[in-house]
This record gives structure tokens, C-alpha cells and sequence, in this order.
């Protein structure tokens, strides 16, 4: 067979391949799946009864936009990490790192101030795991979501494009549970809304080189 009667034959049978839309609009379209999702979850869950003292908090408020900029962050950050050769900053994968670490000081400043202001909740908080469990149902279908839409990609960087994907749905998880959880002790948000996160966005590494392969 010739060259030329080769390359015709299997031009024939080649399929048409749909384009990916660009990084960007791919991810506003998971934030907006994800923010419904957790936002249905919290209606699903029942808000606090105390949401409207909590608005007044200026913590309540840092917290909120600290978990907020990790979860945008840290998707766009796997949405261009899933297009070889795609130029971005470095800059853009420190920083959900940087929030995780000022979440932490902030928790960490809260209950020092707590403490030497005489408040016993500053330090104690409830036993129960109950916020853990709260975030990882809210954070499953983001994950999900966007496991699915990067693997139509072309990822490399396996175990940090999983990391990215788990710590951005365990934060926008954490920000719904903001709304859910009814004890405002910095202790509890360390132990049941701060540690959880983090060993999701753990588990990220893990995942991303089993199913992240293509």
C-alpha cells in the first residue's frame, strides 16, 4: 500500500475531536456547580440559628473570604495545571497555601485573644465530628465535578493537580459549613473544619495519580 492510500484510509476512519473550552470558562462553570451545590446542601442542612449574630463577626467575615480565595484559587490553579504548556505564575499555586496558613494564624489568634480575655470557649469545644462529616458530603460533588472536567484534559502534574482539586472542594465544603455549624469556638474550627480540609487536600495527592491518569 502507498503512503498516500494509507494516510486516506485512516483519515477516513479519524472522529472528529470536540475542542475544550478555554481554562477560564471551564472554571467559572465548575464554581458555579459548586457554590449550587453547597448552597443546596446548606438549605438541605439547615443554616444556624444564630447566622444573623455571626454576620456582625468580624472573623466570621476573614474566614469566609480566606476559604473563599483557597477554593477559586486553587481550581483555576488545577484548570491550567490540565493544559500542557499552559504558562501561569508560581505564585498562583502558593497561594491556597499561604491561605491554609493564615486560616491556621487567624484560628490561632483567636483563641489566644479568647484565652487571655477569660473565655473558656476560646479554647474548649464540643466533641463531636459532626462539621467533619458536614464538609465531606458538601465537598464530594465539587470534587467529583471537577475530577471529571480535568481529566477531559490533558493533565501531567498528577498528584498536585489532585491536591489542588480536593483542597479547592474541601474549602468551598468549609465555607458552607460556615453557615451550618453552630459552635463558633476557634478549637472546634481547628479540629473539625481546618484538619479536615487539610487531610482532604492530602488525600488529593494520592488520588490524583490513580485517577487522573489519561
Amino acid at each position: 500500500m502507498k503512503t498516500s492510500d494509507l494516510i486516506k484510509s485512516l483519515s477516513r476512519e479519524v472522529k472528529p475531536v470536540k475542542r475544550l473550552a478555554a481554562p477560564h470558562w471551564r472554571f467559572f462553570a465548575w464554581l458555579f456547580l459548586a457554590c449550587t451545590s453547597v448552597l443546596v446542601g446548606i438549605l438541605l442542612m439547615g443554616p444556624r440559628g444564630d447566622l444573623g449574630a455571626r454576620f456582625i463577626e468580624w472573623s466570621f467575615w476573614i474566614e469566609c473570604a480566606t476559604l473563599f480565595v483557597a477554593t477559586v484559587v486553587s481550581a483555576y490553579a488545577a484548570f491550567l495545571m490540565s493544559v500542557p504548556g499552559m504558562k501561569f505564575s508560581r505564585w498562583l499555586t502558593l497561594v491556597p497555601l499561604i491561605s491554609l496558613i493564615f486560616w491556621l494564624v487567624l484560628l490561632g489568634y483567636r483563641m489566644l485573644s479568647g484565652a487571655l480575655s477569660g473565655d473558656p470557649q476560646a479554647i474548649t469545644c464540643s466533641a463531636s465530628s459532626i462539621c467533619a462529616q458536614d464538609i465531606l458530603i458538601l465537598a464530594w460533588l465539587p470534587s467529583a465535578i471537577l475530577i471529571i472536567m480535568i481529566r477531559r484534559a490533558a493533565p501531567i502534574r498528577l498528584a498536585l493537580n489532585g491536591l489542588f482539586i480536593l483542597l479547592s472542594a474541601g474549602a468551598v465544603a468549609a465555607l458552607g459549613t460556615q453557615f451550618v455549624c453552630c459552635d463558633s469556638s476557634p478549637m472546634h474550627a481547628l479540629l473539625w473544619h481546618f484538619v479536615p480540609v487539610v487531610v482532604i487536600a492530602l488525600l488529593g495527592w494520592w488520588i490524583g495519580k490513580k485517577v487522573l491518569r489519561w
